[in-house]
């Protein structure tokens, strides 16, 4: 049998390794909860993830890039903010009066509006604006009937004989003029303008003009006459209809004052120009035509370089 002092000598033991066991246990454990996120419970008993630690400190958070949004549109005017586009636009509008083929077209039918060609001296592009300018301004000379201002004989035989109310008199070319414009008959101005007779007395090339210039004859003609109702009503009916012809009977026949027309379309070319260079449409919205507008936001790249730009 084992002695009282052997037995003593295992209890010991036992109560040692229990303990060293014991406290490995309690050890494990609290490395564990070190390792993991904090829980608590919330009142009905189920356990729930602790939130995040607070923004304010940044402790278990990861900061995410700084995102630059792009410059907001401010339209006060015609000036908005877009970078060095937006600081240099009111120079750009008159750069653009100066030399935009485009806005020296439409230079000519102000011209024609206040019947006075010196207009075309305020773009580098003078010739192509006098060049409209000369092939309206006998039409208004004839509606307004002062014949005695218009230098070339045989235009000023069409006006008078047409301020008369009859074309006798008249043959050829001038005939169907005279009549054409007497009856709103686009044939017979369409006749006249294509014959070699008229491109001489306009000393324009023998395949310049075309048939369209007739339908801008008699819009312009009838503009003089009956208003820019009437005259937007003949121009809508072209098959092919660009620019300057789009705009000719607001330039020519709207209340609004000439040169604000004529600053807002240079405003809108120069808007229009940068979505082309920049290919950003955000520009486009601030079009204040419709047509241009609609263009300028529709088109893709190839277009936006073709339908507009200065030359």
């Amino acid at each position: 049998m084992m002695s009282n002092k052997k037995r003593y000598f295992v209890i010991l033991g036992v109560l040692v390794l229990f303990f060293f066991f014991l406290g490995f246990a309690f050890a494990l454990e609290e490395e564990v909860l070190l390792k993991e996120p904090p829980v608590a419970a919330d009142i009905t008993g189920e356990i729930e993830e602790a939130p995040p630690a607070s923004s304010e400190t940044g402790e278990g958070t990861i900061e995410e890039p700084e995102v630059e949004e792009a410059p907001p549109l401010i339209k006060d005017d015609k000036i908005f903010e877009l970078g060095t586009f937006g600081a240099l636009l009111p120079e750009l509008i008159e750069k653009e009066k100066e030399g935009s083929f485009h806005y020296a077209e439409l230079l000519g039918y102000k011209a024609v509006r206040i019947g006075d060609l010196s207009v075309c001296n305020q773009t580098k592009y003078k010739s192509a604006c006098e060049e409209i300018a000369k092939s309206f301004l006998f039409i208004r000379r004839i509606a307004k009937n002062e014949c005695g201002l218009i230098k070339e004989s045989s235009f000023k035989d069409i006006c008078r004989r047409l301020n008369k109310g009859s074309c006798g008199g008249l043959s050829g070319w001038k005939k169907d003029m005279c009549a054409g414009l007497l009856n709103g008959d686009l044939s017979l101005i369409t006749k006249s303008v294509l014959s070699s007779g008229y491109k001489r007395a306009l000393k324009r090339p023998k395949d310049d003009p075309d048939e369209f210039d007739a339908w801008e004859i008699l819009a312009c003609f009838s503009g003089f006459i009956s208003g820019q109702e009437t005259c937007e009503v003949i121009i809508q009916g072209m098959s092919e209809i660009e620019i300057p012809e789009r705009f000719l009977c607001d330039i020519m026949f709207s209340k609004e004052d000439a040169d604000k027309i004529l600053d807002k379309f240079a405003a809108d070319f120069t808007y229009f120009n940068h979505a082309r260079m920049s290919q950003d449409k955000r520009s486009c919205n601030f079009i204040n035509n419709k047509y241009l507008k609609y263009t300028c936001i529709n088109s893709d790249k190839t277009l936006l370089h073709e339908r507009l730009g200065s030359q």
